[in-house]
């Protein structure tokens, strides 16, 4: 007979964006990672773009010389921003990876950050209008921080998750 203990098949956790596919990190798994990166590409990638081609247009009427050198500036403007998204997302990865969070700790950081969103979102319009040259830039550092961060073969949320599995099923 069969104790109650042994027959007890652990279930793996949920985890945010990848659910239970990390398990088996099969197909499922890979497309759902491949297409969050794609999706963050083509979203933030194409409203960079539509940004940067508007600045070009606005130093349109300038002198020659200066045209070119705000155009100059700004591309080196946008390629720091995402370099320092892309170092950035790094580090934080590295760090993370060192100390994984908990399959609970991530779903509650995954909450908190929807909650505050859609507030953080309307604060931002007006200093988003403000700062609408730097944009380009901050939307490329968004992009590459998050694109450095989930260009990984293991999340560091799947580490922690597959110790309790295991853990549990031992």
């Amino acid at each position: 007979m069969v104790s109650r203990v042994t027959s007890d098949v652990p279930k793996p956790a949920k985890l945010p964006v990848v659910g239970t596919t990390w398990v088996r990190r099969g197909a499922a798994y890979w497309i759902r990672r491949v297409a969050l990166g794609l999706f963050l590409f083509i979203v933030l990638g194409g409203l960079s773009a539509v940004i940067i081609g508007g600045f070009f247009d606005l130093v349109s009427g300038l002198d020659p010389f200066w045209r070119s050198a705000c155009r100059v500036l700004y591309c080196l403007a946008c390629a720091a921003g995402a370099v320092w998204g892309w170092v950035a997302a790094r580090r934080k990865l590295r760090k993370t990876q060192a100390t994984p969070p908990t399959p609970e700790e991530a779903r509650r950081l995954n909450s908190s950050g929807q909650r505050k969103a859609p507030g953080l979102a309307l604060s931002g319009r007006l200093p988003a209008l403000l700062l609408l040259p730097f944009l380009a830039p901050l939307l490329l550092w968004a992009l590459f921080a998050l694109l450095g961060g989930s260009f990984v073969r293991v999340l560091p949320v799947e580490v922690s998750a597959r110790r309790a599995l295991e853990q549990a099923g031992a």
